[in-house]
């Protein structure tokens, strides 16, 4: 073997260099070798010997699955995947649960692992994140997380096959759990002068529920009356089976009055009666979604511009009935004194004329309008926007003020 000037190797256990040409053997006093075991010996380390902020540190960047491997383990490794911080969050990601066939297999053993730990951990998950699972996430998984996890703030189901259904057994068992003010850990019973106090109304802020069969008004009405500290809804539909009206947007508005993110993409069947309740019921409403919500007109578009001051996102591509009096009257009730308004986006709102323009232009706040495939806007309303330094869209395209 071509041995290296300065190259080692190990004869009797020891480590022996090599020393090239011109170079000067090491002083008898400095050993220039020490025994192999030693030095194995520092390289080997136990996973369990890591410090305990460490090991939670690793952890927390598993996936779930790799999670439940983890307490199999060791003691100290359970310990630390049983840590409270590590499930506040519940998130089975959108690889798990993809057409591949190793993915495939092993979402069911995940979720039966896991609907066999939630007596334990449920008190601590604050989120749940089944966005895309599919047919592999459906209301008798929600129901279980309903028995146990009676603190949950954020829930996404968008994309799941979970119906209104389960959405409706999801908030009736999480009121059905009693509160204790001390919220003990799991297999503490709490203190005899402690009596357990019925929940006024679930803690959910954020409800995700894009796309989400079955979701009628009924849901919407029970929705209102047990999330109280409701922020932020989805209940898009991008199919054309939507079946929520005016009853159920009106009792969300009339009962979440913290409501600041509010999306009801594809919601045919609402009207202006809807977005009337948004404008005089939710003064902390900053982003409104109405996609494809055709029956909105000038009455629900005026509503929410005049009655909601903190609006900064606002989207009626599709909704064709609008008109330019809308953001006439809007303007004229001082919306341009004190209006948020940010973004504003208008696709295939056909009966908007170059006077929309001229009036959003006034609007000091105003940074993008969307006005595409609105066939009435001509240069001059390009150009006014453009003055106005607002960056415009038509038809796809940016035009940016100079």
């Amino acid at each position: 073997m071509a041995m290296r000037p300065g190259h080692t190797i190990p004869v009797n256990g020891y480590q022996e260099l090599v020393v090239a040409p011109g170079q000067h053997e090491p002083d008898q006093d400095s050993p220039a070798t020490e025994p192999c075991e030693a030095k194995n010996d520092r390289q080997d380390a136990d996973l369990d010997d890591l410090p305990l902020e460490v090991l939670i540190n690793i952890v927390s960047r598993l996936p779930i699955e790799d999670r439940f491997a983890i307490l199999c383990t060791s003691k100290k490794l359970r310990q630390v995947g049983l840590m409270p911080d590590l499930w506040k969050s519940v998130c089975l990601p959108y690889r798990l649960i993809c057409s591949s066939t190793r993915h495939a297999k092993s979402t069911p053993k995940t979720l039966s692992r896991l609907a066999w730990l939630l007596p334990t951990i449920g008190c601590h998950v604050q989120t749940l994140n089944a966005n895309g699972t599919g047919s592999y996430f459906a209301d008798g998984h929600l129901t279980h997380f309903g028995r146990h996890c009676q603190n949950l703030v954020t829930v996404n189901l968008s994309g799941s096959e979970v119906t209104g259904t389960g959405i409706k057994a999801l908030l009736l068992s999480i009121l059905k759990q009693p509160q204790n003010p001390l919220n003990p850990a799991p297999g503490h019973m709490p203190g005899p002068n402690i009596p357990p106090q019925r929940r006024p109304g679930t803690q959910i802020s954020r409800l995700l529920l894009g796309n989400i069969g079955g979701l009628d008004d009924a849901s919407l009405v029970l929705i209102s009356d047990t999330c109280p500290l409701l922020q932020t809804l989805d209940i898009s539909s991008f199919t054309a089976k939507s079946k929520l009206s005016d009853v159920g947007i009106s009792a969300v508005s009339a009962r979440c009055s913290s409501l600041s993110v509010l999306i009801m993409v594809g919601c045919h069947m609402v009207t202006d009666r809807s977005l009337v309740h948004i404008g005089s019921s939710l003064p902390r409403l900053t982003h409104l979604d109405c996609v494809g919500c055709f029956q909105i007109g000038d009455a629900g578009a005026r509503s929410v511009l005049m009655g909601c001051p903190k609006i900064r996102l606002l989207d009626f591509s599709y909704c064709w009935r609008i008109t330019d009096r809308a953001f006439e009257d809007a303007l004229d009730a001082g919306l341009s004194a004190g209006g948020e308004l940010a973004s504003v986006n208008l696709q295939f709102c056909y009966q908007l004329t170059d006077l929309a323009a001229l009036y959003l232009s006034r609007l000091r706040s105003l940074v993008c309008a969307n006005f595409s495939y609105c066939s009435n806007i001509t240069a001059r309303g390009r150009a006014m926007l453009c003055d106005a330094q607002i960056v415009g869209v038509f038809d796809g395209v940016q035009l940016e003020p100079e």
